[in-house]
């Protein structure tokens, strides 16, 4: 069978102009159809920048999002619970709990100033220290004749406080501790 002029472009019965799109289309020669454009060679600046923008402020979410778990009552207290030092501290487990969730307390929430906070966690350092240095608790064993000597002395509850943390930071947050935690309030609040 004769092959028809309007066959011999392709098998398509394409004729000889569109025949040449179709192969430059197809790589093999010939021009580029006009609506193709120009070739795009990766992200623009734009796109960089948001991408950027958006990096940055998932990883600032993140970080909230981090501190407000760990910064959480309850998490101080799962916390407390379980990594207390147990038989080595001199306060029982359920007092640590408490003074974690005092220390948290003082170094978390809002405040003004520093002696009313400080005197709060100062008090109730002095007073669980009394009770775990008590002879019918279990961790009396664990306070030297110092630290009770420090604990029956007529003094208010900071300077309680700071004569127990001079014997030792097993009893009681030292000056650069409470210092520390005052910065991070201050980081908090801003």
């Amino acid at each position: 069978m004769p092959i028809s002029a309007g066959q011999a472009g392709g098998r398509d019965g394409a004729t000889g102009a569109g025949a040449a799109r179709g192969a430059g289309a197809a790589g093999g020669g010939g021009s580029a159809p006009s609506s193709a454009g120009p070739k795009r060679r990766g992200p623009g600046i734009g796109d960089r920048v948001l991408a950027a923008m958006a990096a940055v402020g998932l990883a600032v979410a993140l970080v909230a999002a981090g501190f407000g778990a760990c910064a959480a009552p309850v998490t101080t207290a799962v916390l407390a619970g379980a990594v207390s030092a147990g038989e080595r501290s001199p306060y029982p487990a359920d007092e640590l709990a408490e003074l974690a969730q005092a220390t948290r307390a003082y170094t978390v929430e809002g405040r003004e100033g520093l002696s009313a906070p400080r005197e709060a966690l100062a008090e109730r350092v002095a007073e669980a220290a009394r009770r775990a240095a008590d002879a019918g608790s279990p961790t009396a064993d664990e306070w030297s004749a110092r630290a009770r000597e420090a604990l029956d002395a007529d003094a208010g509850a900071i300077e309680t406080m700071e004569a127990l943390a001079r014997l030792s930071d097993r009893y009681a947050l030292d000056a650069d501790a409470l210092s520390h935690l005052d910065d991070c309030n201050r980081l908090i609040d801003r």
